[in-house]
């Protein structure tokens, strides 16, 4: 029976042999296999280290001491004309500047990681902002740079539409949106916080945060929130919320994933 012959692996012109097949099926080291059993070992040790391995950041975002009361707003009603609140329900709302339920759990915290995707994301959808009664929901919203977000009015106002960067006073866009209008897009080439408000109702307003890459994502009514499929290894978990300001906490990020338990204070 002829002998199974394994592949033959021959050294670059010049250079000593290593490994070469040997008559009969089997191979042989010739002269140097010093060399050969040095590169084994290397993909032996350090291989592991440099597979990416995506793993999941999840946690909570919580205030410390006693939960606050909930802000409201009172509108002044008016009737007619571009400025009208008809049809934006009940003219006393809650606030959404700090949203906090009876555990603690802040929501419309943003929290994001820079770090490469283990694989790369699909082109995301527009994120979707509307106009319902005369709020913008959702109040917050996490997007990576080049993202794009579309305008909704769900109500049966005149809305006009203006996009601003924080901190400066220049308007990016300004378009008026009757009800029943198309959805506006717009998308956010540079990283940084934005702010979308309405030129005639001047309450409503809806935070755009724009990551400069890796993984971004807005906790929940609960405070809750997921970053999944970041690389295993070491990360700066970074944390932003319109009135409680920011966190840096370093994490690391194990093929079990991570948990962690962020904590504001009032």
């Amino acid at each position: 029976m002829a002998s199974k012959l394994l592949p033959r692996v021959l050294p670059p012109a010049g250079a000593p042999a290593v490994l070469a097949y040997a008559p009969g099926g089997g191979s042989s080291f010739r002269r140097h296999p010093r060399p050969l059993i040095i590169g084994l070992l290397f993909l032996w040790f350090f291989l592991p280290c440099v597979l990416v391995e995506a793993a999941e950041i999840k946690g909570l975002v919580r205030l410390d001491g006693p939960v606050p009361v909930q802000e409201k707003l009172t509108i002044e009603e008016k009737k007619g004309g571009n400025h009208s609140t008809e049809g934006c329900g009940s003219l006393v709302k809650d606030s959404q500047r700090l949203q906090v339920d009876g555990a603690g759990g802040i929501k419309d915290v943003v929290v994001w990681v820079e770090a490469p995707a283990a694989e790369p994301a699909p082109a995301a959808a527009p994120v979707l902002i509307d106009q319902n009664q005369c709020v913008f929901e959702p109040h917050v919203v996490g997007i990576l740079a080049g993202g794009e977000i579309a305008v909704r009015n769900s109500d049966s106002v005149i809305h006009n539409i203006r996009i601003f960067r924080e901190g400066n006073p220049d308007m990016l866009m300004h378009q008026w949106q009757k009800a029943d209008a198309a959805d506006i897009p717009w998308r956010f080439k540079e990283p940084g916080r934005y702010v979308v408000r309405c030129g005639v109702h001047h309450w409503m307003y809806a935070w755009v945060f724009v990551a400069p890459g890796g993984f971004v994502a807005v906790t929940d009514e609960k405070g809750n929130f997921s970053l999944a499929g970041v690389p295993a290894g070491k990360h700066t978990l970074h944390v932003w919320h319109e009135t409680l300001g920011t966190k840096e906490i370093p994490v690391e990020v194990g093929p079990q994933g991570s948990a962690q338990e962020i904590r504001f204070t009032s």
